[in-house]
């Protein structure tokens, strides 16, 4: 626990730094785990489990039409559109099942200017850049409609890996709470359209990164040193973000602001198990196989009832530039200066503001470590 001299200390560096804790924007919701929440959230996030036992039960303990009319479901369920049945699906289904998972988690948003978000949702679409991805991102759903703290005026997508788009009825359940597939036409046209998003940069990636920096204990002898620094490793939040600079060429080309996003709790959610050697494999499936455990121990089941915070920033102007922009004869290129520059501005930024709130997260002895 921080003293109180070192909060003082750490809020007069703010003031140094310009930051005015004045004009945050905080929600607090109350947690709420009993029935109503818990079934909501097992209908949202419970997909993939009833769908790997439910398909181990129909192959090897039903008759033959068991398995047709299971087979014949999943069928139509991929055949069928995302949003179907629209409007039910998205304005009735996915708002009851965003407003229990508020309760849930006990949801927490703190948004530093929301004044300046809105200025700026006027005139351009917001990338929301919003960090650790952890076993399953699903704390994007602070940005649903339904519940939108962020932008109450503005309807904000969450783009997720296109690969839950291709597995039956979880492609539903997820487009009526607004996702939508993480891919350069839907993030361009988003752009285009100044519909503004929020996105996990760094990805499925940084799952693979949690067995690696995670649980590993050397069996020969070690210094206090050696020691506090593998305990050092063991605590640290991995983000895979530089070489994630794909967005922030996107965000050039349409002069787009990025936002800085981070979630704490969100690494408390799961116990899990993930395989060696999955790194080709995850990049071309789009996820990674993992075994995760939940509430109650259940394989593949739904989050444990944990506290999610997700702090939102101050907005990073970016400039728009053109390929008039760029002189013909300039051996190095402007627009790769910009990306290097304003990737770094975001990475910057999105330590900074993980610094800002990891004291009172419980978060003070936990570093981040950007590969």
């Amino acid at each position: 626990m921080e003293d109180k001299g070192e909060g003082r200390g750490r809020k007069g560096e703010e003031r140094k730094k310009g930051v005015d804790r004045s004009k945050w924007k905080v929600v607090d919701t109350p947690q709420d785990a009993s029935l109503w929440p818990t079934l909501a959230v097992t209908l949202w996030l419970g997909w993939m489990g009833f769908l790997v036992k439910g398909s181990i039960w129909v192959v090897f303990f039903t008759s033959p039409r068991t398995k047709l009319v299971w087979l014949g479901l999943c069928t139509l369920s991929l055949v069928l559109p995302p949003r179907f049945p629209e409007p039910f699906g998205r304005k009735i289904v996915g708002a009851w099942l965003m407003t229990h998972a508020e309760r849930y988690f006990g949801l927490k948003t703190t948004v530093e200017d929301p004044d300046e978000l809105e200025l700026c949702s006027q005139t351009s679409a917001l990338i929301f850049a919003k960090e650790p991805h952890d076993i399953l991102p699903y704390s994007v759903f602070c940005f649903a409609d339904s519940i939108n703290r962020v932008l109450p005026q503005k309807n904000i997508s969450a783009l997720t890996t296109g690969a839950i788009f291709q597995i039956p009825f979880i492609k539903q359940v997820y487009s009526w709470v607004g996702c939508s597939p993480v891919d350069k036409k839907t993030f361009r046209r988003k752009l285009e359209r100044n519909e503004s998003f929020c996105f996990v940069p760094g990805g499925a990636q940084e799952v693979l990164m949690l067995s690696d920096m995670r649980g590993k204990s050397s069996t020969t002898k070690m210094t206090t040193e050696e020691r506090r620094k593998e305990e050092e490793r063991n605590n640290a939040i991995p983000l895979y973000l530089k070489n994630r600079k794909g967005f922030v060429k996107m965000a050039l080309s349409t002069g787009s602001p990025i936002v800085p996003v981070f979630a704490f709790g969100l690494d408390k959610s799961y116990d899990y198990w993930i395989p060696p050697g999955l790194s080709n494999v995850s990049r071309k499936m789009g996820f990674v196989p993992v075994l995760f455990t939940g509430r109650f121990g259940i394989p593949f089941g739904i989050p444990k009832p944990t506290k999610i915070h997700v702090v939102i920033g101050r907005p990073i102007m970016i400039p728009k530039i053109t390929d008039d922009d760029q002189p013909k004869d300039d051996t190095t290129s402007l627009l790769s200066t910009m990306i290097e520059k304003y990737h770094a501005i975001y990475l910057e930024e999105l330590e900074a503001l993980y610094e800002r709130h990891k004291h009172d997260e419980g978060y003070g002895h936990r570093k981040l470590i950007i590969f």
